[in-house]
């Protein structure tokens, strides 16, 4: 019989998703006749979006849907219904002699409303679940996973919810960034990219977006560039590290938007909070002042900058 440590170092680190079969389906076996007390194999229902909803009712909406999506999933990693399992993007994969959940806890989710339109809100929400699970060849409670959604965005209106995590993203990696004049260029540490957007997709598919940078105090442009998320964000990193006054204009279809702002010292300034929204009704720029673990994610693709190719999707 193998040990705990053999056991767990047969799995995943993170226990990343995975089908379910309950022991009796013939998938896998019970080594040992004792069988847990008690296994929590319920789903939870997700709430239904709002209609109207002000921006309290939005955020209250998204942390219920939040704590609903996280139980479901891990309930449904290993020997619970299938039918829990939430719709979107994960992997599967499960350790051969583990079962349902004995223990699990979500805690509360910390939600944020970051902008608003004429049909809704957007909100940025983190929420953390754990679970332990039964293991058949010990007998015992011995396996544990932990569920983290950080910096999820969602738009919530018009009885509409479209959820965009940021751990499904597509980098593209400016290498040389943009430093026109040496008097405007910041000396950043290594570690640390110039300036960083994010182009969210809550249209899916068809979330393109023309995207401009253009250094208004140098008169030149910066970037121009076509990006088209599906699952998450398109990140673009590094595009300057010139200090000045820029704009960022998108285009999608027929709705033009521009945003202007300007960047001075390493912490003065948006290098990483304008995010996108490709939304359902309209297009925004919206810098994202969120702080803590609603803050925007930094350096998501400059830690890959050394990767291949230069354009990759990733997940966390």
């Amino acid at each position: 019989m193998p040990s705990r440590r053999q056991v767990l170092a047969a799995m995943p680190a993170a226990f990343v998703g995975c089908s379910s079969s309950s022991p009796e389906s013939g998938s896998f076996g019970p080594t040992s006749t004792i069988t847990p007390a008690e296994t929590v194999t319920d789903c939870r229902a997700a709430p239904d979006p709002p209609a109207d909803p002000s921006a309290e009712e939005s955020r209250e909406f998204v942390a219920a849907a939040e704590k609903s999506r996280l139980h479901n999933w891990l309930v449904a990693q290993h020997g619970g219904p299938e039918e829990c399992r939430p719709a979107g993007p994960g992997s599967s994969s499960r350790g051969a002699n583990v079962g349902a959940a004995t223990e699990l806890d979500v805690e509360t989710a910390r939600t944020a409303v970051v902008a608003e339109t004429d049909g809704g809100h957007y909100v940025v929400s983190t929420c953390s679940a754990s679970a332990e699970y039964w293991c058949w060849d010990e007998g015992r409670a011995c396996a544990t996973s932990r569920k983290n959604a950080r910096f999820v965005t969602h738009f919530v209106g018009d009885g509409r919810h479209v959820r965009v995590p940021s751990s499904w993203f597509v980098c593209h990696v400016r290498e040389d960034p943009y430093a026109p004049d040496p008097d405007r260029t910041l000396a950043l540490p290594d570690d640390e990219p110039g300036l960083t957007f994010q182009v969210y997709p809550f249209r899916g598919p068809d979330s393109s977006a023309d995207v401009t940078l253009t250094d208004l105090t140098g008169n030149e442009r910066v970037l121009e560039k076509t990006y088209s998320p599906n699952v998450g964000p398109a990140v673009q990193s590094n595009a300057t590290v010139a200090t000045g006054e820029y704009e960022l204009a998108v285009g999608t279809g027929d709705d033009r938007r521009t945003h202007e702002f300007s960047l001075s010292g390493p912490d003065d300034g948006p290098w990483n909070r304008l995010c996108v929204y490709v939304g359902p009704d309209e297009t925004r720029i919206v810098d994202v002042t969120t702080e803590g673990d609603l803050a925007v994610p930094a350096g998501t693709c400059f830690d890959r900058r050394d990767d291949r190719p230069r354009t990759d999707e990733r997940r966390s």
